[in-house]
């Protein structure tokens, strides 16, 4: 009951905060907290019921509240109606398939991001500023909770009865962070670290480099191999230069990583087996293999899918990997299960469009794109508002368009946060 009282009372002031505060911020004061609660707890299969309704509640509510207060056009904004077809598809599946599907999974896994993505579109320019300098903060101090989380100075933050031991440093075991999965704690990490080097936020040289290094630490801390991966080619690709400097600080790179699990015994036991050829590698490219069976379902299934929540029972009927491991581990194959081939069309537009119209932010959407071939990111409501998000970075522009007062006599701006890449919203 106290706690109760306590989170009663908690909701209630921040609704007065909401409706109290300056239209100008609004929008940035519930993304805050919409980001906060989306990103901090792991509603997937970690937290309680209450803690997850709790939180469905709290990003619809603050999200109305920010609507009330700031005009928001959805018919102009390209994103929001393709994100909104590709998930409509997905609840008509649902819909056509009550026996094996869960419209309440879908709900859960889509509403918190969805919310995500039309506070974006919501805020100003000045207020996107500041939500990108928060997912940057919070990623960083993720990160390091993370390494010591690995090294066992941080306990783990929640009753998660599964314990993932370290793929890469022998011995240890992955970081989880406040997301309740070593791979989820990955993706939001990797997502920071592709806002930093797209330099969407006005950091010097020294404070760019210093985060990068912090989220990759993180990275190595979670052990995704391939979300260390990401962190290199971005790096290299995010360098100037000529190509001849570019390989050479790849080589570095790699050599650096290679000295460095040679130092913790990884080339000395089983992990560089289980690295190759172990159950996560077959498991993944099982996903592959699943694909002529799920094309030779029903016409109905084949084209819109079997809805949320059926990827059990597909699993069941022997159509996708066999063994006691029910998860796809790859987001493209999971759409093709959930939403069929429309759903997997409507995916590969909305990237493409996004990718297409991105100017200088491709790199968030390119990271968790990369990440479909490896986790089923989309089922996961943090991964979803992360994609969500990406898109909305892809096409809305993130600096605030220069006024004659922020100009000097020669024609620069005196706000630092003006100097950012200028993309017009769509």
């Amino acid at each position: 009951m106290p706690e109760l009282i306590t989170a009663s009372a908690g909701a209630a002031l921040f609704v007065v905060v909401l409706l109290t505060c300056r239209r100008d911020i609004v929008a940035a004061v519930a993304g805050t907290a919409i980001i906060a609660a989306v990103l901090l707890v792991p509603t997937f299969y970690v937290a309680e019921p209450a803690i997850k309704n709790g939180v469905l509640v709290a990003t619809s509510v603050a999200t109305g509240l920010a609507l009330l207060r700031r005009k928001f056009d959805a018919s102009r904004r390209r994103g929001t109606w393709m994100l909104a077809t590709y998930v409509a598809v997905t609840a008509v599946a649902t819909a056509l398939h009550p026996v094996t599907a869960q419209l309440t999974e879908l709900v859960s896994a889509v509403l918190p991001g969805s919310c995500v993505a039309i506070i974006w579109y919501v805020c100003s320019p000045r207020e996107r500023q500041y939500l990108i300098k928060f997912i940057v903060f919070t990623a960083s101090a993720e990160a390091a909770y993370a390494t010591l989380e690995m090294v066992a100075l941080a306990p783990r933050l929640w009753e998660n009865p599964i314990v993932y031991p370290h793929q890469l440093l022998s011995g240890l075991t992955r970081g989880e962070g406040t997301m309740g999965h070593p791979l989820m704690l990955a993706l939001f990490l990797i997502f920071a670290a592709a806002i930093v080097l797209s330099k969407q936020v006005e950091f010097g040289t020294m404070h760019r480099a210093w985060l990068f290094t912090l989220l990759s630490i993180g990275l190595l801390a979670t052990g995704s191999r391939s979300g260390l991966i990401v962190a290199v080619a971005l790096l290299l690709f995010s360098l100037g230069g000529t190509r001849t400097a570019r390989v050479s600080l790849g080589a570095a790179c790699a050599t650096l990583l290679v000295t460095l699990l040679a130092a913790t015994g990884f080339f000395s036991g089983d992990l560089v087996t289980n690295f190759l050829q172990g159950d996560s590698v077959g498991h993944r490219s099982g996903a592959i293999d699943a694909i002529p069976k799920l094309l030779a379902q029903h016409p109905t299934e084949v084209l819109v899918g079997n809805g949320a929540g059926s990827v059990d029972d597909i699993f069941a009927e022997g159509l996708l990997q066999a063994g006691n491991f029910y998860a796809i581990d790859n987001q493209l194959i999971t759409t093709i299960v959930t939403s069929g081939l429309l759903g997997l069309a409507l995916l590969a537009a909305l990237v493409a469009t996004a990718l297409a119209r991105s100017g200088g932010v491709r790199k968030p959407l390119i990271a968790v794109v990369v990440f479909f071939f490896t986790f089923d990111v989309l089922a996961w409501p943090a991964g979803f508002a992360l994609f969500a998000l990406a898109i909305g970075m892809c096409f809305t522009r993130q600096s605030p368009p220069v006024e004659m007062h922020d100009l000097t006599a020669d024609g620069t701006t005196r706000n630092p946060l003006l100097r950012a890449p200028q993309n017009s919203d769509a």
